[in-house]
This record gives structure tokens, sequence and C-alpha cells, in this order.
């Protein structure tokens, strides 16, 4: 009891100091405190407001006494008090506040700190406690591994925010890359466009010109025939007109064409030269203009379709070659073909016959019905008799597709593609130089997927029916699509 008595003196007292060390008009301890010449206190954002240095007379808000303000003075004795009060006693938050008491303990159970007190109240007598400075240690060290383990998702966001500012940036520079193939690449087609329209205008004006000049020739004749049948209607017209002695003295034979005179007024005719064929005919210079242009740019497009064919040297077994050697097909047995170094053992493939070095190459395959099929690039060194393990590192860049509906790049492992549309027809793509094989659903050129490499060998197109066990899939071929 005398405890506690002491207990509760002790915090009385402390109250009692807190409330002098108070301002009177914020209620909170002086914070740089002023003292009036009336001898009272106040915080001198209290007394002066939002006035760092004010001037004039002021009225003491607690006596009323007014006062100028150069009477007014840093009080740094009390300053000085208040700060050694609140390092002494500390802030009231560190103090039990069933208790008055100074909070020294931690309980575990409760996880709050208690005071000495508090270990013996019916509460917390029975709970596990510790001093408030080892919790605190240990509190500080989780606090510290939180802190490390932000910062180190901090470092690691930094690090994404870097890396998406990067590829912002890249995206950018890629646009503009493109934008600028995109112009060089219709600026080749307009070249081409630009000069077979100058040639079919330069055409059109010889045609115009070679014509004009026979029609001028035939006018000239015309008209050189005209002179002379007017010119002999003349003398003709000037006989006439004689009386008709003289008319009987003139030469009658010369007038009727009965002598021998070189040309005479009865001989000259009109003969109407041969309409000669100048007809600037539209279908020559339009007809089916569009067609008839883009055959002769076919020769401009880069690349173009390809005409490929299969080579049956390197089929397997079990696949059924066309004689056109255009499409391939499941058999039900294998065939009695010779073994070679170039065919398929390891799955039902084949390659075409011909192989890129270089360029640019794009062809296209229907594949409309098949509910299996795998296609795309093989190097000319890749395993043919055993098994695949890794079709990139064996030299395979493909498309598949599997039980009607799943689309996958051939990588380790597959990544499934998702298409919005189903293709009918597979086109590839491929650009030696630049390390790339690219899939298009040819239906409407919609890009696929495209793998990025380096190739060193000769590539061929592939061809793979995969495996079925769909009997009413087995009789539908893979077709390369013609040119």
């Amino acid at each position: 009891e005398r405890g506690e008595e002491s207990i509760s003196a002790m915090s009385l007292l402390t109250d009692r100091l807190r409330r002098e060390l108070s301002c009177p008009l914020c209620l909170n301890l002086y914070t740089d405190p002023i003292l009036l010449r009336c001898d009272h206190n106040f915080c001198r954002a209290c007394i002066f407001g939002a006035q760092p240095s004010p001037v004039g007379n002021l009225r003491c808000p607690k006596c009323q006494t007014v006062v100028h303000s150069r009477d007014c003075r840093k009080n740094q004795s009390l300053a000085n008090f208040v700060v050694s009060f609140k390092q002494a006693n500390g802030d009231r938050h560190h103090y039990c506040d069933d208790h008055r008491e100074r909070l020294q303990l931690f309980c575990e159970e409760e996880q709050k700190a208690i005071c000495l007190v508090c270990t013996t109240s019916e509460d917390h007598r029975d709970h596990r406690h510790v001093p408030i400075t080892e919790a605190l240690k240990e509190y500080k060290k989780k606090l510290e591994d939180s802190r490390r383990a932000l910062q180190q998702k901090e470092k690691e966001a930094k690090g994404c925010f870097r890396m998406e500012t990067e590829e912002i940036k890249e995206v950018k520079e890629r646009k503009k890359y493109l934008k600028m193939k995109i112009r060089e690449e219709f600026g080749k087609l307009q070249d081409f466009l630009q000069k077979e329209g100058k040639k079919l205008n330069e055409e059109l004006e010889r045609m115009e010109e070679h014509y004009v000049k026979i029609l001028e020739d035939k006018k000239e004749n015309i008209s050189n025939q005209i002179s002379q049948l007017e010119n002999a209607a003349s003398e003709v017209e000037k006989t006439l007109d004689q009386t008709e002695p003289e008319l009987l003295k003139s030469d009658l034979r010369v007038l009727m064409g009965t002598t021998n005179v070189e040309m005479t007024q009865a001989e000259v005719q009109f003969i109407n030269p041969e309409r000669p064929s100048v007809d600037l005919c539209e279908e020559e210079f339009i007809g089916p203009f569009q067609y008839k242009v883009w055959k002769r740019m076919k020769d401009s497009i880069i690349p173009v379709l390809e005409s490929l064919t299969i080579d049956p040297d390197t089929a397997h077994k079990q696949l059924i070659v066309s004689r056109d050697q255009s499409n391939i097909k499941y058999g039900l047995a294998q065939q009695d073909l010779p073994d070679g170094p170039k065919r398929f053992e390891n799955s039902f493939a084949a390659l075409s016959s011909k192989g890129f070095k270089s360029g640019k190459h794009y062809w296209e395959v229907e594949v409309e019905g098949k509910a299996f099929w795998v296609l795309g690039v093989a190097k000319h060194s890749v395993e043919r008799k055993r098994p695949l393990t890794s079709p990139l590192q064996d030299g395979l860049w493909t498309l598949c597709l599997k039980n009607k509906s799943i689309y996958a790049a051939s990588s380790t492992p597959a990544e499934p593609l998702s298409l919005e549309k189903t293709p009918t027809r597979i086109g590839v793509y491929l650009n030696y130089e630049g390390g790339k094989v690219s899939f298009y659903n040819a239906d409407d050129l919609s890009h696929i997927y495209t793998y990025t490499n380096k190739f060193t060998e000769e590539m061929y197109p592939y061809f793979n029916l995969y495996c079925s066990d769909v009997d009413d899939e087995d009789d539908i071929p893979l077709k390369i699509f013609p040119l």
C-alpha cells in the first residue's frame, strides 16, 4: 500500500509539473517559449501567431497587460527545462495507462508493453514477460529484416521499372525502324508502279504518234487528190463557159480523155486510200490491267511465293508423295522404298527438293481438314534416323497442330499458341540473313509466331504429318499451295 501511495504521489507530482510546463493557450508543453514583460510565458506560435517577428503592441492573454513586442524575449531556461522534463519522463505513451508506471516489460502473449505492476495483475500474472529492451531489440531485428526485404523488393521493382522504361524505348525505336521499312517497301512498289505507268504512257504516246502520222499521210494524199479534182473541174467549167462555136473548136478528145495525153480532165479520179488500223485498243492498254501489272510485278516482289516440290527421297516410308510431288499424305503401311541417308525414319516427315542458303523466301501449305501437322524449316544436317531430343537444338523451327485445335510452337517445352481464326493455309517465311522463321495464317496473312536464330547451313522447307489415330483424316494430304 505504501508503494502504491508513493507511485500515486509521484504521478501527481509529474502531472502538476507537466501543467506548469504547458502553454496556457495550447495546453501542450512549451515549444520555443516566449517570456513577456509581465512574466507570463507562451509558445512563440501561440502568442505571435503566423508572424515570426511581429512589430508593435500586444496584449497578454493571461493578465491583459499591454506589452511591446520588443520587450518579449525567448525564455531559454524554460525551454531547456522542458527538454529535460521530456527526457526524464518521456512521452506519456511510455507510461502504463492503468498504473501510471513506466513501461518496462513486454507481454509476449498479449504482444504489448506493460509496467511492473501489470505483472502482478490478473491479466498478465501467468504470461511470459521479457524486458522491453530485449523485445525492442527483437522487434528491431524483425524490422531490419523487413527493411532489407523491402529494399530488395524495391531494388527488384526499380530494376523492372528500368527494364520497362528500356522496353518502351525499344518499342518506340522499333516502331520508327518498322515505319521506315514500311515506307521503304511501299516506296519500292510505288517506284515500280510509277515506272510501269511511265512505260505504258510512253508506249501510248508512241502508238498515238505512229497512228497520227499514218492518218496525216492519208490526209495529205486525199488533199492532193482534192486539188487535182478541183483543177480538172475548173478546166471543164471554163470550157463550158465558152460560146458554142468556140466550144466546138476545143479539143474534145482531151476533155473526154480519148487521146494519149498524160493526164486529162476526164482521167482525174478520186482514189480513196485504204483505211489503216489505227485503233488505240483499250484491251491492249487496259484489259485485265491489274493482273498484267501484278504478273510483271512478281519479278520485283521479294519474297515471291516459292514454287516447291517434295523430295520423295526424304519422305518417311509410310508417307505417300503425289506424282507431281506437290502434296503428301499418311499411308496405312510402310512402302517398299530404298533406304538412304536423306530419308526420315524418326518421324513422318519430308523435306522440299529445294533448299535456301540466302535471301528471303515464302511458301504456303494447305492444311484444311487436317487434325495433325508440323510445318516449318529444317537445317540440312537435321537428325533423320534417331528420335529428336529438342527441336530447336536439333535444327527444326516449326509450328504444329494437335487434335485439330491445339496450336503450338515446337520449342522445348512446347509453347501453346492462341489463334483467333482457324487457318486453311499456313504461310512460312524464311529470312536467312535476318535469322528469322515466321508463320502466318495465309488466309489473311495475320502473324502467328516468329523464331529468331542464326543460320549457317542450307535450310529446307519441312513437312510432317505428325501422327494420327483418326481414320478419316489419313486421306487428307498436306498440299503445297501453287504459285
